[in-house]
């Protein structure tokens, strides 16, 4: 059944059952996902529309130039439905219509176009064909068309896809408050997907510590303090590097994992209600790589033959390391004493400090030790002053994660 709209008429309103006071809407185009909420108005659709035969346009406040303009309006008697105006051209060239062209896909049995914009005069080529999912429209530079469809119950999946367009440069879907509505600027070339559900998916909340993880180091995830507005959440999933495949599913909202190596990665947590409504949280985490710092300090840059100095190295590990070593490269016929082994063990004949133990993670391992410089009668092949250099190696491995 067809409202049409006059001056003078105006059609029985359709009996419906009226909707329910929850519910959950969102609209969708590629990666813009909006939660929204439809406008409550105190006026019937037609009076909402508001199309003025003389004008042979739409008189609704929310009609934009060069735009199409959709929105969910629920009427005084708590009916749901789907407003589409498409607005006037502001910069119309002579004798050029505006048009627009969707394939509409996923409207609910019982719903269709129940008011038509000017139906009295309506251009051949308009087409409301809910059935073989087509609409089109076409109208002049300074009037309006378009629609509303419905009535809709709590539960629809609506996708509009664009399809030839002309005159219209955007697609605004408004929300929330009638008087002061907000909107979400979307595009006339990828398809718009309208959703309406009785229940409410769950709501997202995820804690990473340590703030600043590092590679091989165990990283909690608490998803605790999600919520579902209406129900309950029975199931988390764990996608830890956003790769689409689900490394755990669990019961509970605290979980640990540990990444192998350092790098960006996107951490993809579904959660998932009583009644199977999923919602997917994207948080994105960097891990950095394991670190081992050595440094070697050196208590003079100079020195005179027989002169003995103090050298020393500190070795600071990010990661529980194994099968530690250091491994000194001194000047042949320098002597060495060590001082202090950091709980190594020291190999005069190789100058290495092997370390039996685990170094664990966040510690600190300092070698010190003197160097005596040969007397000069031993430097006697040597032209003084010279430069000499005190290199090392330091080496380590990495627990396997079990």
């Amino acid at each position: 059944m067809v409202r049409k709209i006059s001056l003078w008429a105006l059609a029985a309103l359709l009996a419906t059952v009226p909707l329910a006071a929850q519910g959950y809407f969102e609209v969708q185009q590629g990666s813009v996902q909006v939660a929204i909420t439809p406008l409550v108005g105190t006026q019937p659709i037609e009076a909402f529309y508001s199309y003025d035969n003389t004008q042979f346009r739409s008189l609704c406040p929310l009609v934009e130039s060069d735009a199409t303009v959709m929105f969910l309006y629920q009427d005084p008697t708590g009916q749901l439905y789907l407003f589409i105006i498409h607005g006037p051209n502001s910069a119309p060239v002579q004798g050029v219509n505006s048009s627009a062209q969707f394939m509409i896909q996923g409207v609910p049995a019982g719903a269709d176009f129940v008011l038509q914009d000017d139906p009295a005069n309506m251009d051949p080529n308009d087409v409301y064909n809910v059935a073989a999912g087509q609409l089109a429209w076409v109208w002049a530079p300074a009037r309006t068309d378009g629609g509303v469809l419905g009535p809709l119950a709590l539960d629809f999946d609506i996708t509009l896809t664009p399809g030839i367009i002309s005159g219209i440069q955007r697609i605004v879907f408004k929300y929330g408050d009638i008087n002061a509505p907000q909107s979400v600027e979307l595009s006339i070339t990828d398809p718009v997907a309208i959703k309406g559900m009785a229940n409410q998916p769950p709501v997202a909340s995820l804690v990473v510590s340590p703030a600043e993880p590092r590679a091989r180091q165990e990283i909690t995830f608490d998803a605790s303090a999600s919520y579902d507005p209406d129900g309950q959440i029975v199931e988390y999933r764990w996608d830890f590097n956003g790769d689409g495949i689900v490394d755990l599913t669990s019961t509970d909202p605290v979980v640990r994992y540990t990444y192998p190596s350092g790098g960006s990665f996107n951490v993809q947590l579904t959660l998932v209600d009583n009644v199977g409504i999923p919602t997917v949280f994207n948080y994105p985490l960097y891990v950095s790589a394991i670190t081992v710092v050595a440094t070697r300090s050196i208590s003079t840059t100079t020195a005179l033959p027989g002169y003995t100095f103090r050298v020393t190295v500190r070795i600071h590990t990010d990661q529980d390391l194994v099968g530690a070593g250091l491994e000194e490269d001194i000047p042949v016929g320098w002597e060495i004493t060590p001082v202090e082994n950091g709980g190594a063990v020291f190999k005069r004949p190789t100058t290495q400090w092997v370390f039996l133990d685990t170094i664990r993670a966040g510690t600190d391992r300092v070698i010190t030790y003197d160097l005596t410089v040969p007397r000069a009668e031993l430097l006697t092949a040597v032209r003084l002053p010279q430069q000499f250099c005190i290199t090392g190696i330091f080496q380590a491995k990495v627990p396997d994660i079990v």
